[in-house]
């Protein structure tokens, strides 16, 4: 097909015609758009109008990017022209990460035409990604210059990207940071220290602002930079912390993570959580993470837990992982005391359920006890993983 539409256009156009598998259209109409669109740019957009109408189809997505590479800003005036707004945001999106990826400034120049602010922020923190990669002054240099919406969160984000590929340009860049975004960019640098050099470097990093009010989050970054590979250190770190909730915040990070590779030493840990509510959230992870691994020790594990918050977050927790509502496993979310949690195990059950059988879902409303209200959300919500499946199948 490749070869076809290369040289000869309407020959390929007329044996997509011929073409059942819908799978194979997809594929072999995705060849012909991005030839067409290299071709003849307003015919290949006539063509996917007619065949998608929206940026949901697979030919517009197509000649939509293909354009972009060649012609930004066709592209953008075509973007401009979509009425569903949901189509355009995504629309915008596309365009804006292919122009960044292949030519950084040019992105920025499509920025202005980009009338929604948080579309633009959007795509400013891509261009500022890709643009990273190649040239850490000039992205910074423009970024800091730049007023858009949404600007906070691509200099913080910027200060990620940089510390993980370049952490020495990142570090240099630190003290030409506005004030306002400093203190983010020493948390993320801590914790890249902590990982790509030493725990000591990290520290000696750290140590100047040792009287500070942003310090319990820099032991926090640095911490959670230690825990990669010693998660031990990284709780003795957590107990310098003298604020209650900074360290229990902590240790619910810490706590998750290393429930991840070892639930069961994680679950000893939970104790050390003062806040009833930071610990309810960790028994969660706890239990989430360790129904993956083993999901019979989990539940023996929660089944024994004091009785109250902690306990039946747990349960929840456990319910997204199970395949079958045995009765031992019924039993253990009706002792759930808060009845909205309980409800929000039940419902956790029947979403699993959902993903791979949306009528034995349906089928197990009948088996709960739930108000008119709280039934024609959940029928609503397995609706919507109807459509989601449907969408993604065809």
């Amino acid at each position: 097909m490749e070869v076809l539409a290369k040289h000869d256009m309407e020959q390929a156009l007329s044996y997509l015609d011929r073409v059942d598998n819908r799978r194979d259209l997809e594929i072999l109409t995705s060849v012909v758009a991005a030839r067409l669109a290299r071709t003849d740019p307003q015919r290949a957009l006539s063509w996917a109008r007619e065949n998608a109408r929206s940026i949901d189809g697979e030919a517009y997505r197509t000649v939509l990017m293909s354009i972009a590479v060649e012609d930004p800003q066709l592209a953008i005036q075509e973007a401009q022209s979509i009425t569903n707004p949901m189509h355009k945001q995504q629309a915008y999106v596309m365009i804006g990460m292919t122009v960044a990826h292949r030519n950084p400034e040019q992105a920025i120049a499509l920025l202005d035409q980009i009338p929604h602010e948080q579309q633009r922020g959007n795509i400013a923190r891509m261009i500022t990604d890709n643009w990273l990669q190649r040239d850490p002054d000039a992205a910074l240099s423009w970024l800091l210059k730049t007023d858009i919406a949404e600007n906070d969160a691509v200099i913080t984000n910027a200060a990620q990207s940089l510390a993980r590929i370049d952490l020495d340009s990142a570090m240099r860049w630190l003290p030409r940071i506005d004030e306002r975004h400093q203190s983010a960019w020493r948390s993320t640098i801590a914790a890249h220290l902590a990982v790509q050099q030493s725990p000591a470097a990290a520290e000696s990093f750290i140590a100047r602002f040792q009287h500070s009010p942003e310090y319990p989050q820099l032991v926090s970054s640095v911490a959670a930079g230690i825990a990669r590979t010693d998660i031990d250190a990284a709780y003795r770190m957590s107990d310098r912390i003298s604020s209650d909730s900074a360290r229990d915040a902590l240790y619910v990070q810490l706590i998750g993570q290393q429930a991840q590779e070892n639930p069961q030493k994680a679950a000893e840990r939970l104790a050390s959580i003062t806040d009833p509510a930071q610990r309810s959230a960790a028994a969660g992870q706890i239990a989430g993470a360790w129904a993956q691994q083993d999901a019979t020790a989990a539940e023996h594990w929660a089944r024994n837990l004091q009785a109250g918050a902690e306990r039946d977050q747990a349960i929840v927790y456990l319910a997204w992982a199970w395949d079958d509502l045995t009765p031992a496993r019924r039993a253990l979310i009706d002792s759930v005391g808060d009845r909205q949690v309980r409800y929000q195990g039940l419902t956790n059950y029947v979403y699993r359920v959902a993903q791979s059988d949306i009528r034995r879902a349906e089928s197990l409303l009948d088996d709960i006890d739930l108000t008119h209200d709280e039934r024609r959300r959940l029928e609503r919500n397995i609706q919507m993983i109807r459509d989601r499946a449907h969408h993604i199948r065809y």
